[in-house]
């Protein structure tokens, strides 16, 4: 119950720029806290809990740090390295699909300009084309943003895609923890002073090298150039944020 008498779960408030939105009331308060809703099943808390300690666990067991200041992390592995059948059957139809789709819109040249700079910048390294066994190969698909003034057309990966009945990579790999229950808090804290400031990292996620074991997991097709004539292997050296490291 609020100060005016309403409910707190129902009381809204009114934005600087007058748009209503809804306020969870007790968000701040002292006993029953952000966290109070997740703890109505603390039944289905404790298996949560467990796994995501384990996350932990092997992420402060793993973690490093190069000489020239960079993190290097591994992959979450349930149980330890899994074994996964190679896809590059499956990831060469895709690249197929994925190079007529680009060619109908126009983008090759801009496609192919995004695995240029991931190789200058050593995000991505060419490795023989004739290893297909033992490794992952990185399903993807272009999605476009025609009213993006700098990222016109992305790539997002596909680390679900399954042989068969075998495992996916998503299936092999821990989830890592969940902070979105976080975020109303943070959101509150925010709007407490008067001067709120952001800041960015760019390329936040490929700022953080791969472990050398796991990067075999973590390769994907594309061509030579933008001729599309001849097929060319990348690995990962950095992290993809899709995959849960």
């Amino acid at each position: 119950m609020g100060l005016d008498g309403t409910p707190a779960l129902s009381r809204t408030y009114e934005c600087d720029d007058r748009l209503k939105y809804a306020c969870v009331g007790f968000i701040h308060h002292p006993i029953v806290g952000p966290g109070f809703i997740w703890n109505l099943y603390p039944a289905e808390q404790k298996p949560k809990q467990d796994e995501e300690k384990v996350e932990l666990d092997h992420f402060k067991e793993t973690v490093s740090r190069d000489i020239d200041g960079r993190y290097s992390v591994r992959l979450a592995w349930k149980g330890g390295v899994q074994k996964i059948p190679s896809d590059y059957k499956i990831a060469e139809q895709r690249l197929n699909s994925t190079t007529e789709k680009l060619r109908k819109a126009g983008e090759v040249t801009r496609y192919d300009g995004i695995f240029k700079a991931w190789l200058e910048e050593g995000i991505t390294a060419r490795v023989p084309t004739e290893i297909k066994e033992d490794c992952y190969f990185l399903p993807y698909r272009p999605v476009f943003k025609p009213q993006s003034i700098t990222t016109s057309v992305r790539i997002v990966f596909d680390a679900s895609c399954k042989v068969g009945r075998n495992p996916s990579l998503n299936d092999c790999l821990h989830k890592g923890v969940n902070y979105i229950e976080l975020i109303p808090s943070v959101m509150m804290r925010f709007r407490e002073g008067r001067i709120g400031v952001l800041s960015d990292i760019m390329k936040a996620f490929q700022m953080i090298n791969v472990g050398k074991d796991d990067r075999r997991f973590l390769q994907l097709l594309w061509w030579s150039d933008d001729t599309c004539t001849e097929i060319c292997v990348y690995q990962h050296q950095c992290s993809v944020w899709t995959l849960g490291l």
